[in-house]
């Protein structure tokens, strides 16, 4: 007899906390992740349009999997910041810095394009390394050195269809080949000091963030005309 939808559900999502809390990263299966990746760089990227919220609704913010995650760890969160970032060979960067005594308070998911290529490092959530300021990226920045030596392994993950990969914002990575469009999510706590991520205040686009909202997840997106105005739920 096949398994409930349910049970397959709850095995899924005991997986991923598993290999987050272990490894501080988890690779997602999204068969329709590849044809979007086609359209929206067909786009050039254009996430602030109907079509671009759509794709961050639809890949990210509607995953099932990424949703009961997120509500696991962080409880009820803010997407406070979504922005693509491009191959940087050689820098190994991470969002959040602190080890195990800055905790699990903020995730990311990578939406990563087709012929990608990214090397995480494992357990590097577990180790507070030292880092320096990359200002290119305005990240975090740890030397391969300083991973290898706390025995944070790297483990290369290539993606010739595209790929979804969930992750600790503490966790070191290196984008060697193509991109990824990062989506980061915060504890509601502490998601008030990050910069609004802004969009026309049109109508379409309005009543479109409001369809990403959720009890448990709000967007920290404002409109122009109204910059201080904070969408949340």
């Amino acid at each position: 007899m096949a398994p409930e939808p349910s049970e397959v559900a709850a095995r899924e999502l005991e997986m991923a906390n598993k290999k987050l809390l272990e490894n501080g990263f988890f690779r997602l299966e999204d068969p329709s992740l590849g044809e979007s990746l086609t359209e929206i760089e067909r786009l050039r990227f254009r996430f602030h349009s109907e079509y671009g919220l759509e794709f961050g609704r639809k890949h990210v913010l509607d995953d099932r999997l990424i949703r009961s995650v997120n509500k696991t760890i962080l409880g009820k969160c803010v997407l406070v910041h979504w922005l693509r970032y491009e191959e940087y060979p050689g820098h190994i960067l991470h969002f959040r810095q602190g080890g195990p005594k800055a905790g699990r308070r903020c995730l990311l998911v990578h939406l990563i394009g087709k012929g990608s290529q990214i090397r995480y490092r494992r357990q590097s959530h577990l180790h507070d390394l030292p880092a320096v300021e990359n200002k290119k990226r305005s990240l975090h920045e740890t030397s391969s050195a300083a991973y290898d030596e706390a025995g944070c392994e790297a483990e290369i993950m290539t993606f010739p269809d595209g790929g979804k990969v969930i992750l600790d914002a503490r966790v070191g990575y290196e984008i060697r080949q193509g991109y990824a469009i990062v989506f980061e999510f915060a504890e509601h706590g502490i998601a008030y000091g990050w910069k609004k991520m802004m969009l026309p205040g049109t109508k379409e686009l309005r009543d479109k963030v409001q369809q990403m909202q959720s009890k448990d997840i709000s967007v920290n997106f404002a409109f122009k005309e109204v910059a201080a105005q904070q969408i949340d739920s």
